[in-house]
């Protein structure tokens, strides 16, 4: 017998299983389904950028210290920092209204959209946010912001 490889699981499996039946659901349960144009390169520009000193020291940990626990589910402890309103969206959009012209990725660092989630809420959103409209959301997030795409020389 050995412990199950679900984090934090602790129950006992047979030596030749790696998860309880439990685990195993969940585990196949919040598995992102491959879906075309879905599938991003380890080598993908903004991926890095989740892999980098400003985003691991500085943002992420504000992140999961202003938000503990999940947004979503309020009982799991927070393990993601995740952007509420997609960064890609959010990026296209900061772009298309010329804001942070000095940033690589305009947009991606705004605090106020970003939220702590469990793995199992963040999966959860990541499915269904694609077909989502971030229209009014946007419209709020960027409100502060407008008049602010000039740069003083």
């Amino acid at each position: 017998m050995r412990l199950c490889s679900g984090a934090g699981c602790g129950r006992k499996v047979a030596d030749d299983v790696r998860y309880c039946d439990e685990c195993r659901t969940e585990r196949t349960d919040n598995a992102e389904p491959v879906r075309d144009g879905w599938h991003r390169a380890q080598d993908d520009p903004l991926l890095l950028e989740y892999k980098g000193e400003r985003w691991n020291k500085g943002v992420r940990p504000r992140v999961l210290a202003k938000y503990p626990m999940c947004v979503d589910c309020k009982t799991a402890l927070s393990q993601i920092a995740d952007h509420n309103i997609p960064a890609r969206v959010l990026i296209a959009e900061c772009r298309r209204r010329k804001l942070f012209p000095l940033e690589r990725y305009p947009g991606f660092y705004i605090f106020s959209n970003l939220r702590g989630r469990c793995h199992k809420c963040h999966n959860a959103k990541s499915r269904v946010e694609d077909a989502q409209d971030w229209s009014a959301e946007i419209e709020v997030l960027l409100a502060p912001f407008k008049g602010c795409n000039k740069i003083a020389l």
